[in-house]
């Protein structure tokens, strides 16, 4: 992974670094497992990047389901505590 963000309307934008000689056309999928979520899961999304960008691939996931849900409120988890991480750091300054 290369960036995560939490979005607006429960969707996870996830940005995967591009595996060498990975090539896609629009309309491409691909499929996720998060091991964090189900070990043995595997889920299909599409490709949301274009295919000329180079370094990284994207996928936009939208939480309607168990396993998408859970990509949202994992990542949200993860921010939060990121940001009190940061928060801590500066009020101990």
């Amino acid at each position: 992974m290369v960036a995560i963000v939490a979005l607006f309307f429960r969707v996870t934008k996830l940005v995967i670094k591009r595996p060498y000689s990975f090539k896609h056309s629009p309309g491409d999928w691909l499929f996720l497992r998060i091991p964090a979520i189900a070990n043995y899961e595997w889920h299909p999304f599409t490709i949301s990047s274009a295919p000329e960008e180079q370094d990284v691939l994207t996928v936009h996931v939208r939480g309607v389901g168990q396993w998408t849900n859970r990509v949202y409120q994992l990542f949200e988890e993860r921010k939060a505590r990121a940001l009190s991480r940061v928060y801590d750091k500066k009020s101990e300054s």
